[in-house]
């Protein structure tokens, strides 16, 4: 049994009115795994990803992970997202878990998140659908099932330098070609405009981004001229992870070692 099963929440009523409200809203508006695969195959849509280290960037000013700096500006293009009204752009949103990172989680966003996100009549995606907890429910149908989303496509891949992103053979092997544009490591968001210039004429492309929160803000702005961009998180780690009994994301270094030199 996981820890979130077992989780007996010490509820304040704030923090049960927020759990509460984010249950039920996240429960009306969220795709499946596969449903979220299936809607971005089938409609061409690009994917951008909020999970809690997002959700607190949009909503806490002195929030900042240790590989991106917060900013009025990085805010401000995550509420823009939030709002759900590009329509080839699938936003994906973190499940509702019931333990008590996500409830301090849920105090900290919700409130801000709220007055955002459209209450009716609106379909987010999973964005677990990169994470291992995905694999694990899913196996071998969710690799099918990203599979399919760029068989027999010209990809490229957007990643730090020295990202740990590796193109997994059982996940990528179906592609008909790969090219690696290479940002920065720490602090990417700023880089966006001239990811967004070099990407912008590739329309028969497919652009896989690993690069943590800007990768939220690059695929709507490629969506916006036009590219098709697919937020893909740790997807390759999290394969890994389950598949091959390798670490988790949370557990590797963000860079990976210099190779050294003979």
């Amino acid at each position: 049994m996981s820890k979130s099963d077992t989780y007996v929440p010490q509820d304040s009523s704030l923090t049960k009115r927020w759990r509460n409200e984010f249950e039920s809203w996240i429960g009306k508006s969220t795709l499946g795994y596969t449903e979220t695969l299936s809607k971005i195959r089938d409609e061409g849509l690009s994917f951008a990803r909020f999970g809690d280290g997002e959700m607190l960037l949009a909503s806490t000013a002195d929030f900042s992970l240790g590989f991106q700096e917060n900013s009025p500006k990085l805010r401000k293009e995550l509420d823009r997202i939030l709002l759900n009204l590009n329509e080839d752009l699938l936003v994906g949103m973190s499940p509702f878990w019931r333990n008590e990172h996500w409830d301090k989680v849920f105090v900290e966003v919700w409130p801000h998140m709220r007055e955002l996100v459209p209450q009716q009549a609106t379909v987010y995606g999973s964005a677990y659908v990169t994470r291992s907890a995905a694999f694990w429910k899913e196996k071998r149908g969710l690799v099918d099932s990203w599979r399919s989303v760029w068989e027999g496509r010209k990809v490229v891949i957007v990643a730090g330098r020295r990202s740990r992103f590796e193109l997994v053979p059982e996940l990528f092997d179906n592609v008909k070609s790969v090219e690696l544009i290479e940002s920065e490591p720490v602090n990417a968001f700023k880089d966006v405009p001239r990811l967004v210039g070099e990407l912008k004429g590739r329309k028969d492309s497919l652009v896989l981004i690993s690069l943590g929160a800007a990768a939220t803000v690059l695929a709507s702005k490629l969506s916006e001229v036009g590219v098709q961009a697919l937020d893909v998180g740790h997807i390759s780690n999290c394969y890994n992870n389950v598949f091959n009994g390798g670490p988790t994301p949370e557990k590797l270094p963000r860079i990976a070692p210099a190779e050294s030199k003979k």
